[in-house]
């Protein structure tokens, strides 16, 4: 039986992770929990996504010198100025 693209994808992104360890302050990782259980996922996937987020961010706003602006209901539209230097 052949296996699934999007299972084959699933076990080489697996077989591409490493394990590490980190400490991080108390309250960011209330932060990380608090997101994985309103989203129903594990502290460890909810991590991962918040560090692609921020890899994108990072390459494709920072990097090439462009802007990010956010526009929350109610309120006028924000420039958000990340560093250079992340």
């Amino acid at each position: 039986m052949a296996t699934a693209p999007a299972a084959q994808s699933v076990a080489v992104e697996r077989a591409a992770t490493s394990k590490v360890t980190v400490n991080l302050p108390a309250e960011l990782v209330e932060f990380v929990k608090e997101r994985a259980d309103g989203r129903g996922v594990s502290f460890t996937q909810e991590l991962r996504d918040l560090l692609v987020v921020q890899r994108y961010l990072l390459q494709e706003v920072v990097d090439q010198k462009g802007e990010l602006l956010a526009k929350l209901p109610g309120r006028d539209v924000r420039q958000i100025v990340l560093p250079q230097a992340l």
